[in-house]
């Protein structure tokens, strides 16, 4: 999901994505070189399981973006809309 939306808008790099007040992905804490193992399965595990949204049709995420050429200086982009996700 991250890399479908980031190919949707080129330019832009996700930080968070959340589920109400859950995150669900916090880039900035997944790249700590001792989460690698935890990114890694955050990564290739579902979204529906992540989100703990079991006999759900859909659930809203939150998700925070920022330019990449901003580099580490993370200004969140106002206005991202939520992003609804089916199952």
């Amino acid at each position: 999901m991250i890399t479908k939306i980031e190919e949707m808008h080129p330019g832009l790099e996700l930080i968070d994505i959340l589920k109400g007040n859950a995150n669900v992905y916090q880039r900035f804490y997944m790249d700590m070189d001792q989460n690698k193992a935890l990114k890694k399965k955050t990564l290739a595990t579902a979204v529906k399981v992540l989100v703990e949204a079991e006999g759900e049709p859909y659930c809203d995420l939150t998700i925070t973006m920022k330019r990449k050429e901003d580099g580490d200086k993370a200004d969140v982009l106002p206005f991202v809309p939520p992003v609804r996700v089916y199952f």
